[in-house]
């Protein structure tokens, strides 16, 4: 039998929980992460992306209850510096990263937030099928991917309607750079069929359209995690403020046109009325 308090021996079951519960979860994102390396398609960026940050959030997360149960049960390790007395007043400990849902915290506070904090990160969005991935660096968004099924999300789609491609030499690209194993963005720059400055263009529309719809969802898990970017050359640096600005106009013109076409099949059900009569 152990020499310890039953105080002692219920939160180290406790944590021993959480430990439990933390591995299960680590064990099925490294399944998660495993096959989109093996299977790859249209969206494993996207889900690599996502489930390395979640991998990385879990553990971290582990590795605090490891130190929780440690301390627990009174284990100090060689050269752990000696614990100082507690302060008065809360002690609030440095997050490394952030998860929650939107009906606490909107998308449009969650970003101004991430930008005041001049944070770099990566920030996660689930919502239902749909995900969308944004990586800040010094609280700017750099880059943004999604696995929402709309053309004019696409990176070619956006530079064939620039007039910057042409659908033959998109199709080619898109061919070339599956081949190579490289990102579209990658391929287009250094084949030279598209300049680095309409490359970036490109890509502020399309991160400018990813996040129109984020902005817009009425409801979403998150999850940022500290200092996780991926290592795509090709990025942007939007001004956050700008965006949400852009994205808060375009809601309120999707809302006025909206009442318009109701106002407007109103009226022609009126008439049909009438003019039947």
């Amino acid at each position: 039998m152990l020499g310890m308090s039953p105080e002692t021996q219920l939160r180290a079951y406790a944590s021993l929980r959480s430990l439990e519960t933390r591995t299960v979860a680590i064990e099925e994102l490294i399944g998660s992460i495993k096959r989109a390396c093996l299977h790859g398609g249209a969206g494993a960026i996207t889900e690599l992306i996502s489930s390395a940050a979640e991998l990385r959030w879990q553990l971290n997360k582990l590795g605090q209850l490891t130190t929780a149960l440690e301390s627990s049960l009174g284990v100090r390790h060689a050269g752990d510096p000696v614990p100082e007395k507690r302060r008065d007043g809360p002690q609030v400990p440095e997050a490394s990263g952030m998860r929650g849902t939107t009906d606490v915290i909107g998308v449009p506070d969650l970003v101004n937030l991430l930008s005041s904090l001049n944070k770099t990160g990566t920030l996660a969005l689930h919502a239902g099928e749909a995900m969308f991935v944004f990586e800040f660096q010094e609280g700017r968004i750099v880059h943004a991917v999604t696995n929402t099924q709309d053309p004019g999300l696409r990176l070619g789609t956006i530079l064939v309607a620039q007039n910057k491609l042409t659908e033959d030499q998109l199709q080619e690209c898109l061919d070339a750079s599956v081949e190579a194993k490289a990102m579209l963005g990658t391929h287009l720059v250094h084949s030279a069929t598209v300049s680095e400055s309409d490359l970036r263009a490109a890509l502020d529309v399309q991160v400018r359209r990813i996040f129109d719809l984020a902005f817009a969802l009425p409801f979403a898990r998150y999850t940022f995690v500290d200092g996780s970017i991926s290592n795509i050359a090709q990025r942007t640096a939007l001004n956050t403020t700008q965006l949400l600005l852009e994205a808060a106009r375009q809601q309120d013109q999707n809302v006025r046109d909206g009442l318009l076409q109701a106002a407007d099949g109103e009226t022609k059900d009126a008439l049909d009325s009438i003019l039947s009569g």
